[in-house]
């Protein structure tokens, strides 16, 4: 090893494309903090590594102050069967413990999680205990009902299986949204709401997606309102928070919207619904876009809409949200890109805001672009 450990050139990457240029980038970043580690043990101080010569990707907060990246911080440990369940556009489904995942902190590069083909990328992230099952929504409001404990485990870096096929989804049939639930308890969340990219909006009563739900069944037909793209439990008793690709959000009382779909949201043909989610008394909104900013929005600075069917007001500034999820100060968020990877940190870490921002960096893309998040409440 040099005696200048920061003294290594920096080779130019502008000929490479975009998904390889990220994963040097990803291992250059990885090996500047085993080296500043090394230098920690040593006991031996080195100046900061000077400015890379070429144009600069948004830097983390980490690297903002001179520290090297943390790649793996102390994380909360979740019961051994709680799994994080990666869902691609194709169908292709990789379930691990969620454990498994380090945590840094937010604006970090993440690491890379399931292994897809080239033309095909992560659509759907999020937790399920190995009890639980997946309700799958297609994009013909065809439904079915997966067992988590029937899925392959597999580790962080490894490849998924195809949902698809084992569903046997028809030509042109995709998988529009799926959601974890516990059949024990049902009486807590009693209803599930339905959203569409059109911005109508569905409310059914849980058992309608119940043990006894038929495989196939259609829920409705897509031509009314179209096929779901999100989909969440909720009490009933509350209000929701629906947000659009353009960063609007509105909210309004559940209560007004019908079996037979409500228009909640107007939006115009190049918007399309992204975010449905029931909110707690005292929560908050995370809102993160596909650039890599995040934003918490504390609810009782929106003020909720006595109707429904609104354009509604900015939420936060992006032209391309890609999640809108209900978060409090001790959950942990995890996010992953279109290269497939991911990141896991302290919801906390992003700071609220109660007017229109654009946000903070919780990922660092180099090529690359968010598609998903979600959210996880830690143990106790």
């Amino acid at each position: 090893m040099p005696d200048d450990i920061h003294s290594d050139p920096l080779p130019d990457l502008t000929a490479l494309s975009a998904a390889v240029r990220a994963y040097i980038e990803t291992l250059q970043a990885e090996n500047r903090s085993l080296r500043a580690e090394l230098e920690q043990v040593r006991g031996v101080r080195r100046p900061a590594p000077p400015a890379a010569p070429r144009a600069s990707a948004p830097r983390s907060p980490a690297a903002e102050r001179g520290e090297p990246e943390p790649l793996n911080l102390p994380a909360v440990q979740y019961p051994p069967d709680t799994m994080l369940i990666s869902l691609s556009g194709q169908g292709m489904l990789k379930r691990t413990p969620l454990n498994a995942y380090g945590k840094q902190r937010r604006g970090g590069m993440g690491v890379y999680d399931i292994k897809l083909k080239d033309d095909d990328a992560p659509a759907f992230l999020l937790t399920a205990l190995a009890s639980e099952t997946l309700v799958v929504v297609t994009t013909r409001c065809r439904t079915f009902r997966v067992p988590v404990n029937t899925l392959r485990l597999g580790d962080v870096r490894d490849r998924g299986d195809s949902l698809a096929e084992r569903l046997r989804l028809t030509e042109g049939e995709k998988i529009g949204a799926v959601l974890a639930v516990n059949d024990a308890n049902e009486s807590d969340r009693p209803w599930v709401l339905l959203g569409a990219a059109t911005g109508v909006v569905r409310r059914l009563r849980r058992n309608v997606i119940g043990p006894n739900l038929a495989d196939g069944t259609i829920l409705y037909d897509p031509k009314d309102g179209g096929a779901p793209t999100v989909m969440c439990l909720s009490r009933g008793d509350g209000d929701l928070f629906l947000a659009s690709n353009t960063g609007l959000g509105i909210r309004f009382e559940e209560k007004l919207v019908s079996h037979r779909g409500t228009r909640g949201m107007r939006l115009t043909p190049q918007e399309r619904l992204v975010g449905l989610t029931p909110l707690p008394a005292d929560g908050s909104v995370l809102l993160v876009s596909a650039d890599g900013q995040g934003v918490r929005r504390p609810m009782e600075s929106f003020a909720a809409s006595k109707t429904v069917g609104g354009q509604g007001k900015i939420a936060i500034k992006t032209d391309n949200l890609v999640a809108a999820l209900s978060v409090s100060d001790a959950d942990e968020v995890l996010c992953i890109s279109a290269f497939a990877k991911l990141i896991r940190f302290d919801a906390a870490e992003v700071p609220p805001r109660t007017s229109v921002a654009q946000g903070v960096n919780v990922m660092e893309l180099r090529g690359d672009r968010v598609a998903a998040a979600t959210v996880s409440t830690p143990p106790g």
